[in-house]
């Protein structure tokens, strides 16, 4: 390889020998470090001044597809056909991480003007950005159909292009498309999630048995409650942030006092030990609605929905379930209606003020799994073993629209505040957001690796928190996390 003086236009430098194929070159931005990649797996960093070798880079399994210096010259980065991204320390050559997430070859990278970012793609169809200074995946940004082959950062780091052999180049907004955070602490399967109502605190739970709270602007950790005897299935922050409600399959359902770490309380009904144990408070915070197990010592079991007087810890009234119940819930918004489920896909609501049934609707061959009342109380939304996201007129009493996209079982639902957007999220390890004005899927995202137990929106509308089977709780502060761009650009084929 040679080198040349654009002055003189003389040769300065030979570099390396006439065996090897150098596929990769780059200068440091402040000129003083020049990187070459070989065929051969290797890569060199030369120092300008005398051109010689100051460090061979070699722990890569195959090729580099490219490498790029960071802006400040102080780090390389490379990407390989070994399907990883490494960084190294400039001018040493110390390995300093490798970042791991791509399933295929990595095959082009680029720094973001301030070096806080990396983004990369490759063979698997995807583009995944990266914090430098935690070396953590950030986002994967999914769309194209075949090899991703160049990503470009805007000067202000806003905007992400990239580019395809699928004749598209896409573009993302990142203060829209990135996940600001993930949480992690739970060392088993997160089933339930919930912001507090003044949007300060956030809590969660699962099936290690015990409730969270975080600092929602934060993220961080602040206290662990005392523990369940088992999987803690359903959470959730009284309408004045001062209490939290908690439903575990060992049979009870605890009441904690939030700015004490106590609890306050262990309703003495039981409820189902199992998956079905849904637990919601009252608008106003004088109750709460549960499904009751019945007692199997009774001639006259049956399934019942309790309503239980928070002040005088009292059954204030109960209701029937034709067959079992499901792990659907939910209050209208004024506190005046009870919907719930039962195992027969029946839909049915309950007048609180007469004890009467208005709406039963029919099911179909698909159980319910969650519900819930729109903000102004016009409708319900329910999600299905069958992946179909329903919508009821609840002032008419009849179905509008059944939604499909997932593959799969819908297991959690959750409305925006404003009530125009809802969220699901199912099965197949995706959340979709649905614009209710449109009657259409608008977003769907894919970074969570398993099944979806929980949604929440924040109370003012611009985050959605979610929880995964895979241990994770993740922030999305965009409302739609859509693409803002795709460009079909023409280019000119060659037949052969």
């Amino acid at each position: 390889m040679t080198v040349w003086d654009l002055k003189t236009q003389q040769p300065i430098a030979r570099l390396g020998d006439s065996g090897t194929v150098i596929i990769n070159i780059q200068f440091s931005p402040d000129g003083k470090t020049f990187a070459t990649g070989a065929e051969e797996n290797i890569v060199v960093l030369w120092e300008t001044t005398t051109w010689k070798a100051q460090a061979k880079l070699t722990s890569h399994f195959g090729r580099a597809n490219r490498l790029q210096f960071s802006p400040d010259s102080a780090l390389l980065a490379t990407v390989s056909v070994d399907r990883t991204v490494k960084l190294w320390e400039v001018p040493s050559g110390r390995e300093m991480g490798t970042l791991e997430g791509h399933h295929a070859d990595a095959w082009r990278l680029s720094f973001s003007r301030d070096g806080k970012l990396l983004a990369t793609c490759g063979v698997d169809r995807i583009v995944k950005v990266w914090d430098i200074a935690t070396r953590r995946e950030l986002t994967t940004l999914r769309g194209h159909k075949a090899r991703v082959t160049e990503v470009a950062f805007s000067p202000d780091g806003r905007f992400l292009a990239a580019g395809c052999v699928d004749h598209t180049v896409k573009v993302w907004d990142l203060a829209q498309a990135l996940d600001s955070d993930v949480l992690h602490g739970h060392t088993d399967w997160i089933r339930t999630l919930g912001f507090s109502g003044d949007g300060k605190l956030f809590a969660s739970a699962g099936m290690d048995q015990s409730v969270r709270l975080w600092d929602a602007a934060s993220q961080r950790l602040i206290a662990i409650l005392g523990k369940h005897g088992d999987m803690v299935n359903r959470i959730q922050f009284s309408p004045d942030s001062t209490q939290l409600v908690s439903a575990s399959t060992d049979g009870t359902i605890k009441r904690w006092d939030v700015a004490r770490r106590q609890e306050l309380e262990t309703l003495p009904t039981k409820i189902n030990q199992w998956w079905f144990n849904k637990v919601v408070w009252s608008p106003d915070g004088r109750a709460l609605a549960f499904y009751a197990e019945p007692d199997w010592k009774s001639t006259n079991a049956v399934y019942r929905i309790v309503v239980w007087d928070v002040a005088t810890r009292q059954v204030r009234a109960t209701f029937p379930v034709a067959n079992r119940y499901s792990n659907a819930l939910a209050f209208s918004r004024d506190g005046t209606m009870l919907a719930g489920a039962d195992r027969d896909s029946n839909l049915q609501v309950w007048d609180l003020n007469s004890g009467k049934s208005p709406a039963r609707f029919p099911g179909g061959l698909s159980m319910i799994f969650d519900l819930d009342f729109s903000p102004d109380g016009r409708f319900i939304a329910t999600g299905s073993f069958d992946g179909i996201l329903r919508l009821y007129d609840a002032l008419q009493w009849r179905e509008i629209a059944t939604l499909k996209g997932h593959v799969g079982s819908i297991d959690a639902l959750a409305y925006s505040p404003d009530g125009k957007t809802i969220a699901t999220g199912g099965n197949d390890s995706t959340i979709k957001l649905w614009n209710l004005t449109i009657m259409k899927e608008v977003a769907t995202l894919r970074d969570h690796k398993s099944v979806i137990s929980a949604l929440a929106f924040s109370p003012d509308g611009n985050t959605l928190a979610s929880a995964s089977a895979d241990n994770t709780i993740r922030f999305w502060r965009a409302a739609t996390m859509e693409q803002i761009n795709a460009v079909t650009v023409a280019y000119p084929h060659t037949s052969k």
